[in-house]
């Protein structure tokens, strides 16, 4: 099976420019972030820089599942990337340094707003590139692959940029590889399956929706958003994956805001230094990844979800009391399992999210989940940043932990009345 994935030239176009638009911007994301820390040392203008990655999945989810469906999906892709390269290059203006940080927010919401269609239009696309008895390899590996990415922006990439001219420096170099990544997904817009000709909106569902008093771009983002909504309702498996994708995105994002002030506040590491972590969490998620790929299709996607939450949930524990002195050995381990938590929940959702709907109705099911997952994380990174500055950031991971075993534990009993071995469909 991975095989035939490596030797599937648009598969791996797909997953070489996925890797270089990743590389650029969390080499962004990581320069943003230092400089934040850097500039206020405190974990509440933290969680601004998260809230512009999170508020666009909520301004553009509503209507940009509708486009996917409607338009080539490959085009969409290179807009998006082509999009994201000029919004880079506002770093290289000449700009007074106190108006630096209103720009870092604002150049990390664009490259967000645009990611979306990104995100959304590779989900789409990946079925018709593999066969769907290859969805959980093929998310394995795009979830490697973005792993790999990571890697490279924040071991590599971001520290690189910081020693060489910091923000201008990376809005250079990550313009250039959302450029680089534009070409690849060229050879992609041919593929016809991309074209999404099947939407005829007379033959759209919650057709009651629509009102006169409201804008028609208003009525097609509600109706989108409600036929993507009524097929999570009325499918069992998927609406379970929806719910735990927008648990494991808002338990991440949390952690996200917190891990800077964790590292530098609590561990005693330079934040820059903070990239030591990336190497185990990769290794856990490749060995998540692993497991799924190779068992996945014995169990259920909602076995998978439950038992990573509960190993995110004691990953998170373990560094919730990690006290300084303690050695870094344990700190390793505990992301390691972090990382393998992740993949364990993010693959097998995606594969059902994937394969459960019918082409035509790919993309607003994404932009359900999409809008649900930062609906629901919006709230929780608005306060935890600043509640870890009020009560400290270990007891604030603690309750992160708390909540990812509750969640987890909570469908077990589910899953013993019904069964464990289903598989994804």
């Amino acid at each position: 099976m991975l095989s035939s994935l490596i030797t599937n030239t648009p598969f791996l176009m797909l997953c070489a420019a996925q890797f270089l638009a990743l590389t650029a911007g969390y080499a962004v994301h990581f320069v943003s972030a230092v400089f934040i820390e850097d500039l206020t040392h405190a974990s509440g203008p933290m969680g601004g820089l998260v809230i512009s990655t999170v508020v666009p999945g909520l301004l553009v989810g509503l209507w940009s599942g509708g486009l996917v469906d409607r338009f080539n999906r490959g085009y969409l892709l290179a807009a998006s990337l082509g999009l994201r390269s000029l919004a880079c290059a506002i770093f290289l203006l000449p700009l007074p340094m106190n108006i630096w940080l209103p720009v870092v927010y604002l150049v990390n919401f664009i490259l967000a707003v645009l990611v979306q269609f990104e995100l959304m239009t590779e989900a789409a696309i990946l079925p018709d590139l593999v066969d769907k008895t290859q969805l959980l390899a093929a998310n394995g590996m795009f979830g490697l692959n973005a792993l790999a990415a990571q890697g490279i922006g924040f071991l590599v990439i971001g520290p690189v940029l910081l020693q060489t001219g910091e923000l201008r420096a990376t809005g250079g170099v990550a313009g250039l590889g959302f450029l680089v990544a534009l070409l690849l997904v060229g050879t992609l817009l041919r593929q016809s399956k991309m074209s999404a000709r099947h939407w005829f909106d007379h033959s759209e569902p919650c057709a009651a929706l629509e009102s006169p008093a409201r804008p028609a771009i208003v009525n097609k983002a509600l109706i989108g958003l409600r036929a993507g909504w009524d097929f999570v309702s009325d499918d069992h498996p998927a609406r379970k994956a929806v719910i735990h994708l927008a648990a494991i995105y808002t338990l991440l994002m949390v952690t996200v805001t917190l891990l800077p002030g964790f590292l530098a506040r609590v561990v005693g590491q330079s934040v820059v230094e903070f990239v030591i972590l990336a190497l185990p969490a990769g290794l856990g998620f490749g060995l998540g990844a692993w497991i799924v790929s190779s068992i996945g299709h014995q169990f259920n996607a909602s076995f998978w979800g439950s038992g990573g939450l509960i190993l995110v949930g004691l990953a998170l524990r373990s560094m919730a009391i990690w006290k300084i002195g303690s050695g870094i050995v344990g700190l390793t381990l505990a992301v390691a399992f972090l990382g393998s938590g992740l993949a364990l929940v993010i693959i097998p959702a995606r594969a059902v999210l994937q394969s459960h709907p019918p082409t035509a109705l790919r993309g607003r099911v994404w932009a359900t989940q999409v809008v649900l997952s930062n609906a629901v994380a919006l709230l929780p990174i608005l306060l935890m940043g600043n509640l870890a500055d009020r009560i400290g950031i270990q007891r604030v991971l603690s309750l992160i932990a708390l909540t990812a075993l509750a969640i987890g534990l909570g469908d077990i009993s589910v899953r013993l009345k019904n069964g464990f071995l289903k598989g994804v469909r």
